[in-house]
């Protein structure tokens, strides 16, 4: 089955709109169509950005959100440190494609 690591900016986007593709790739990982893989600094920032005000989440909503998403991923504990990104947020991404087997990351 397909792997894919999202980024938050597509978890948001697809929380935020049900229309769209980002909509549509989180709810093929929410049902178990292809293999969401995260790690735990992963669920911490999609925790983190979810809470933030200016979106406006209900705090009940982000919680069963989280809840179910733990239910249908795969949690992977990445231990190489990666720092090829310029962008030092999005080494946790590749961290995790990584020790998740993702074939091309």
């Amino acid at each position: 089955m397909l792997r894919v690591v999202l980024d938050t900016n597509i978890v948001i986007s697809a929380l935020l709109s049900a229309k769209g593709l980002e909509a549509c790739v989180l709810s093929l990982a929410l049902n178990r169509r292809v293999v969401l893989v995260v790690s735990p600094a992963i669920l911490r920032e999609y925790k983190a950005v979810r809470r933030r005000p200016r979106f406006r989440f209900d705090p009940d909503m982000v919680s069963a959100f989280l809840v179910r998403l733990l239910k249908c991923c795969l949690v992977v504990h990445p231990r190489l440190a990666l720092e090829v990104s310029p962008d030092e947020s999005d080494n946790r991404f590749l961290e995790c494609a990584r020790a998740g087997k993702l074939t091309s990351w």
